[in-house]
């Protein structure tokens, strides 16, 4: 080992600062900051050509032979990307990058991640941390599992980020990191999935909410059914094509179990005379209302939020259960009443349904058509709405098996492995549900889930199970403790107390739209020089983003705010002029008229 006695000045200080700016990180690693540290045995320290110091390991310099600051300044210089928020050092080796990036992008976060506590203080031994430290927005990853680095990461816009990851700064943790960039890769791809589905959905999550606020005075949340079933197994029932193979044995698998069924797998269900104890619909769709369209299931409970399409609500059930909405305008009206239950979401409502099941406390869930691919190259089940659609839209030069094979073979389609081994079709977006399922089962080591279908996607976490041995094994259950949970009296928002929550939503609305449009008025009246100096125009306009951060409702006028790329668009057809200034006005004017037509949306359906 290399000793480094000669630096105990600057690994005290180092130590003095990490424990002043990350105090619990450093005490959970007290260990390696106690004393000094001794170099990891791979490390040979090199002086380089400048002076300072640099590092080999296994034959590979973790930095430059010459100059590492100035190469890792210039490094970093090479960022030209001025809407990058994010730059995120997978390992960093003494720290020069990191150190460059801080003094040179003070505004943006700075995130380092390394797995060994022991690298973070040998580079306190041997370079100078303050300006990291001294970062106003610098995040440390240090001793964390790849889970967890992914849970930090999963806070910042990945798509905005810029991660450095040198070879030789990695590679004493190759596997790790191995994994880290996997799930950055999949984190992004959920990230830019979300945003396309906001940039689509959220005019229509906003209309819907709106026009079913009344229904949070009506019925009651899913919290009264919190492990309710705990002594029971569920099954789950998705939309998938193997859901075939199971439907003549549903019968004996109700009997012995909690049937949830997803909206899309309910018609399928009724054809054979079931109706599931539980069906989940949260899709805010007119498509998606349409597998409910015609059909019913007097003694089935619909579990379901406020951002469903209105007609879902009219669907003929024995009850229907509210949980806490995904959306904005949902959660604002919810914080005056008690929480409805929270469930996740992994983009398809077959998560939705799963995480049912763990809500209603069943320690054994079994899944029935969750494929997330396409078996036997199939894409839905045999007479689903889908299906129906295909042939009802099949033409003679548009046939449906023409549309099949669209589904089947393009570019995002891709082979995976199903639970036998076999090969599988999918594509990324299903893939991207597996992985949900994956990370929730990892969160939830205590539930066990089977799938009756081996034909689907393999999801680690996941096991295959015959129906055959679970009619065998499982004896009919008795339903009677959780009829008398359903038939208790409800207990949903007072209809008052709803009005209130929308009449005070209204108000807040009047209030950020007013002030959004005085801001646009100023601006407007600045760019045509009728204005005071801009002194005193810019005085004027911070007192007004003062009220508007300070707005209670301004992050619920974002859903429906233009988003990044639309708001860079727009900015980009603003007259050019080399007043900076004024420039500065015309683009303030943008945003306010987005926030006040924002305000003006949620009114016109309130």
């Amino acid at each position: 080992m290399n000793s480094i006695s000669s630096n105990r000045d600057l690994f005290t200080q180092n130590v003095h600062l990490f424990r002043e700016r990350f105090p619990e990180l450093a005490s959970l690693h007290q260990v390696y900051f106690t004393q000094m540290p001794q170099l990891p045995d791979s490390w040979q320290l090199i002086t380089a050509k400048d002076g300072s110091i640099t590092i080999k390991e296994a034959d590979m310099l973790l930095h430059s032979a010459y100059a590492p600051p100035k190469e890792a300044l210039q490094q970093i210089r090479q960022i030209s990307d001025t809407s990058l928020e994010t730059g995120i050092f997978c390992s960093f080796g003494l720290g020069y990058a990191p150190s460059a990036f801080a003094v040179q992008h003070p505004d943006k976060k700075l995130i380092l991640i390394e797995p060994d506590p022991l690298r973070l203080a040998s580079a306190f031994a041997l370079f100078d941390w303050k300006n990291i430290f001294a970062h106003p927005q610098c995040i440390l990853i240090i001793g964390a599992t790849p889970d967890i680095a992914i849970h930090v990461l999963d806070t910042v816009d990945l798509s905005q980020a810029v991660i450095f990851s040198v070879p030789a700064q990695i590679r004493h943790a190759q596997e790790y990191f191995d994994t880290l960039h996997t799930l950055i890769r999949r984190n992004k791809q959920k990230q830019e999935i979300n945003r396309r589905t906001r940039d689509k959905f959220s005019h229509l999550w906003l209309r819907n909410s709106c026009i079913n606020m009344r229904r949070l005075g009506e019925l009651p949340g899913i919290r009264r059914l919190e492990h309710t079933a705990t002594e029971y197994p569920a099954c789950v029932i998705a939309a998938g094509p193997s859901l075939q193979n199971i439907l003549p044995v549903l019968p004996q698998i109700r009997d012995r179990s909690i049937l949830i069924c997803v909206d899309t797998a309910l018609r399928a269900c009724l054809r054979y005379g079931i109706e599931p104890d539980f069906i989940i619909t949260s899709d805010p769709q007119y498509w998606n209302m349409r597998h409910l369209l015609g059909l019913s299931s007097p003694s089935s409970i619909l579990i379901t939020e406020i951002a469903a399409y209105p007609t879902v609500f009219r669907f003929p059930c024995k009850q229907i259960f509210l949980f806490s909405s995904l959306y904005p305008p949902g959660k604002y009206i919810e914080q005056f009443c008690s929480s409805l239950g929270e469930l996740s979401s992994g983009g398809s409502v077959a998560s939705t349904a799963w995480d049912f099941a763990r809500f209603l406390g069943c320690k054994n869930i079994y899944v029935a058509g969750l494929d997330l691919g396409f078996p036997d190259s199939q894409t839905h089940i045999k007479g689903s709405l889908f299906e129906e659609r295909l042939h009802a839209d099949s033409c003679r030069l548009q046939t449906a098996e023409t549309e099949t094979c669209k589904a089947l073979y393009t570019d995002a389609v891709a082979t995976a492995e199903n639970y036998a081994g076999a090969s599988i079709l999918t594509d990324s977006r299903m893939k991207l549900y597996a992985w949900w399922f994956e990370s929730r089962l990892a969160t939830f080591p205590d539930i066990t889930t089977r799938t009756f279908c081996p034909q689907g996607l393999r999801i680690p976490g996941i096991h295959p199970y015959t129906a055959d041995d679970f009619i065998k094994e499982q004896p009919p259950i008795d339903r009677t403790a959780l009829i008398t949970t359903l038939n208790a009296p409800q207990q949903a928002m007072t209809q008052s107390a709803c009005a209130a929550a929308c009449r005070q939503f209204a108000e807040q609305l009047n209030i950020l739209l007013h002030t959004a449009r005085r801001g646009q008025a100023l601006c407007e009246a600045a760019i045509n020089k009728t204005h005071p100096p801009y002194s005193q125009v810019f005085k004027e306009l911070t007192h007004i983003d003062t009220e508007i951060e300070h707005s209670k409702v301004k992050d619920i006028a974002a859903l429906v705010f233009p988003a990044a790329e639309q708001l860079k668009k727009n900015l980009k057809m603003l007259p050019q002029t080399s007043d900076k200034q004024l420039t500065a006005i015309c683009e303030s004017a943008v945003i306010y008229r987005g926030i006040a037509n924002a305000a003006e949306e949620y009114l016109h359906y309130l």
